[in-house]
């Protein structure tokens, strides 16, 4: 276990009780600004879809998955997590934001090891703020906050990549002791299972791993603590692939199934520094004032120069940072340009963590006081300013939350026997997570549920294949869920002309797929006049 005491043998000069109460005072601002709405913005597809799979049968449960185009272990923590504390939306965004505090502590320890292993001693002062700047970069990161506030996998991912970043370091440092080796390979296999993203990473922390064991200066490659490095990274290898053994055959079908039917737009590097932006700034700088929009579009440099920078100046946590930064960015922009682009803000959450290090580690640098007070100043100002403004983006989408007043409505009006047909999966997964009632809610779906990579998983056959013997029945009332401007088109259930429109309500979303919500009550009319 890694004890908060360890981080105080050398090189810091910080208490361990510091490091802990920097580390709680964070997380108690962390608290209060990922609670900010977090309930009141709709609980759209992404969220919903895994949130179903984990409600079905371990059976119905596996067989989702293997048809998804994610890993496992998300879904296997949110399932236990839904039946030890129930499945309401603010239980599965609970999850979520207790591992985005659960990041930001461990973002303390791994940046306490980081300048305990500094290669020149650093004085208390520059300790506490290399920790507390690291720690509350992340805390109030834009992107951080976001999938804190969102019942998805990301925020797992950059706690898990932030402790084996951390087990690696004590391994490295105390290579005879095979328990930091062992928990290193679990949790990176852990991470490797959350999200694929993680195999970037990983790869990262094995090229830095095996760069310090090159570089070591107190002795030769087959030095007994450098073979014990060896000995460590080739078992920790080992133990990973072992996981991998079992999954790597459906790991291939879902890259299979992944690149015939999802689609982004082709990779450029126009949309590469937009995503390098925008995991910097709030809506990638659009919010900025026009005469500060040349600043937001030179951000994407920061992902260059901090890392080279923190590796050139900062010791092993300036090399940590480097690999663990460069890598994972370099690996999935060369798989977007050669398979398919996958290039998307959220998969860099656990690489932005590892900038945020390198900006604490180079600010804690800084030997003038002056200087190092204004950079302070610099940086406070702008994460201020982005957690504004991310601030203001989540109370519109919080007062503009066409799904979640929709289904409200439907709650307060339907009678529990008045059948729902959404117009698309989409859709339909967000209301059976949410109705009050979600018996006799439907969706209109041509095709086979099994062979569709995005819509197919969080579906039954029952869900789709009953409706038309439902309208055989002549229900006196049909409800439907439609959508305007979804995906830049219309998506409307038909419904026969025995049927008469008697309500049309409109809402507006706007968060997660954004589009207008249509909510359309029918009423059957006999066709004969007695």
């Amino acid at each position: 276990m890694l004890h908060c005491g360890d981080l105080t043998e050398r090189g810091t000069g910080v208490s361990s009780g510091r490091i802990v109460f920097i580390s709680m005072l964070l997380a108690v601002m962390a608290i209060c600004i990922r609670v900010n709405h977090l309930l009141d913005v709709s609980f759209w597809f992404d969220e919903a879809c895994a949130w179903r799979i984990s409600q079905f049968t371990w059976g119905e449960m596996w067989d989702a998955i293997l048809r998804d185009a994610h890993p496992p272990v998300g879904y296997l923590l949110q399932a236990a997590w839904g039946r030890m504390l129930g499945t309401s939306v603010a239980s599965v965004r609970l999850l979520s934001l207790l591992c985005g505090l659960g990041a930001v502590v461990g973002m303390s320890l791994l940046a306490g090891l980081c300048v305990r292993n500094a290669e020149e001693r650093l004085n208390s002062r520059a300790g506490v703020i290399t920790i507390g700047l690291a720690a509350g970069l992340l805390a109030f990161s834009p992107l951080q906050i976001t999938f804190s506030q969102q019942a998805r996998p990301y925020a797992f991912c950059v706690l898990l990549s932030l402790l084996t970043a951390a087990w690696l370091m004590q391994a490295l440092e105390r290579p005879q002791k095979w328990g930091w080796w062992t928990v290193f390979a679990l949790t990176g296999l852990l991470l490797s299972m959350t999200h694929y993203s993680g195999l970037f990473t990983l790869m990262g922390l094995f090229l830095f791993g095996l760069g310090e064991t090159f570089m070591d200066r107190r002795g030769s490659w087959t030095h007994r603590e450098n073979v014990r490095r060896w000995q460590g990274l080739a078992g920790s290898l080992v133990l990973i692939q072992a996981g991998w053994w079992f999954w790597l055959p459906f790991f291939q079908n879902q890259c299979l199934r992944a690149n015939a039917q999802l689609w982004l737009a082709p990779f450029t590097w126009t949309h590469w520094r937009e995503v390098c932006t925008a995991s910097l700034i709030v809506d990638g700088g659009t919010l900025m004032p026009s005469s500060l929009s040349s600043l937001a579009n030179g951000t994407w440099v920061i992902w260059g120069s901090v890392p080279v920078l923190a590796a050139l100046i900062c010791g092993r946590g300036g090399r940590l940072v480097f690999w663990g930064t460069v890598i994972p960015l370099a690996g999935m922009t060369a798989y977007s340009i050669l398979v398919r682009n996958i290039l998307e803000a959220r998969l860099l959450c656990s690489t932005q963590a590892m900038l945020c290090l390198g900006v604490a580690l180079l600010v804690g640098r800084i030997r003038s006081p002056l200087t190092q007070t204004l950079c302070l100043w610099g940086v406070g100002i702008a994460v201020f300013w982005n957690c504004g403004k991310y601030a203001e983006q989540r109370h519109w989408h919080g007062n503009h939350a066409g799904l979640r007043a929709a289904i409200d409505m439907l709650n307060r009006v339907r009678q529990a026997d008045e059948p729902i047909i959404a117009c698309s999966p989409f859709l339909f997964v967000s209301l059976v997570t949410q109705l009050r009632t979600p018996e006799h809610v439907y969706v209109e779906y041509s095709g086979d549920h099994r062979q569709d990579v995005l819509g197919g998983p969080p579906l039954r056959p029952r869900d789709y294949e009953s409706v038309p013997d439902l309208i055989d029945t002549h229900p006196d009332t049909i409800w439907t869920v439609d959508a305007d401007q979804m995906f830049g088109r219309a998506f409307q259930v038909r419904i026969p002309d025995s049927y008469r429109p008697v309500k049309q309500i409109r809402f507006a979303e706007t968060f997660g797929i954004p589009a207008e919500i249509v909510v359309r009550g029918y009423h059957f009319q006999s066709s004969s006049p007695f």
